[in-house]
């Protein structure tokens, strides 16, 4: 049995956790062969950025996680406060070189606060890439890839691209066999498309995309409502074709990609300054009404926006 140990903190992102846990969940149902614990600071209740709370084992009193062969680091909105907490810090710094050390999107902080890693390649999420250069500008951090592996270290641009990673370490662990069945089962690609040219929302991406330039403008312009049509048009195709190949492309309608993007931005606004309305933060997200962007969010985040700032 491969024992793995995952570690939390205050505001994780349950996102990240879930799509780690599910695949190892997905491998146990045929045959056990890992066993996971989830550990925070404090032990007891965690509670995700998204408000709901999970039971932890303690790492306090000298508790050990030398007895894993993985440990795997979550990330999430409240990194930045864990990055100061001793006990974590300590557990991961003090972790044998043998043992492999997994950070999914900013949970890499940890692991740099923490000292071990220096000579390797690791990789976060597109928009904590400035933040990590400017604090550790000697550890070298690429944008290429989903995720990477070097040596003892792994780790994942964050988002979905922790079950690609999750799918990797089950063939790193099992083999190819057993990772296409896990792939299957729930029912995503299993072949390494380990590169930039994934299909993502990520705006990391947008540079290989032929919608470059539309996608930029969303970005940078989520206050402006825009309409299919004019969308079309800005991309010179008939507008049958632009929502075919754009769906093609991301996977998603551009109705629903410009809400998923506009509701991320919510999420970074109320972060940054958690006294903001309703009606600002819809305002500057390019929703009509609180009415609308209170809607969009539950939908996207299943919780509310005022639930979600009591988690802040």
């Amino acid at each position: 049995m491969h024992k793995i140990a995952i570690v939390v903190y205050p505001k994780f992102s349950l996102l990240d956790l879930s799509c780690m846990t599910e695949v190892f969940n997905s491998v146990n149902r045929n045959s056990p062969k890992y066993s996971v614990s989830i550990y925070s600071s404090e032990g007891g209740k965690c509670v995700s950025e998204d408000g709901l709370s999970i039971y932890t084992l303690s790492l306090q009193n000298n508790v050990s996680l030398n007895s894993y062969q993985t440990i795997i680091v979550m990330g999430g909105v409240g990194y930045e406060k864990a990055s100061q907490d001793k006990t974590l810090i300590d557990r991961i710094s003090s972790l044998n070189k043998n043992i492999r050390i997994v950070a999914i999107c900013s949970g890499i902080f940890l692991l740099a606060y923490a000292g071990i890693l220096r000579n390797k390649t690791v990789t976060t999420h597109w928009t904590c890439m400035p933040q990590f250069k400017k604090k550790f500008p000697k550890i070298n951090i690429s944008d290429k890839s989903l995720y990477i592996h070097d040596g003892n270290i792994l780790s994942s641009a964050g988002g979905i691209s922790g079950i690609d990673l999750a799918i990797y370490i089950v063939k790193y662990d099992f083999g190819k066999i057993l990772a296409d069945k896990t792939a299957k089962h729930l029912i995503i690609l299993s072949d390494e498309l380990n590169t930039s040219t994934n299909k993502s929302l990520s705006y990391i991406n947008l540079k290989n995309s032929r919608f470059q330039k539309l996608l930029k403008l969303f970005h940078e312009n989520l206050n402006i409502t825009y309409s299919v049509e004019h969308l079309a048009d800005t991309c010179h195709m008939s507008l049958r074709n632009f929502n075919r190949q754009f769906k093609k492309e991301f996977g998603v309608t551009p109705k629903k990609y410009l809400e998923i993007i506009r509701i991320e931005k919510s999420k970074e606004l109320f972060n940054q300054n958690k006294h903001l309305s309703l009606e600002q933060v819809a305002y500057k997200c390019g929703f009509a009404s609180s009415i609308s962007f209170s809607r969009a969010f539950k939908r996207n985040m299943n919780i509310t926006p005022k639930l979600y700032l009591q988690t802040l």
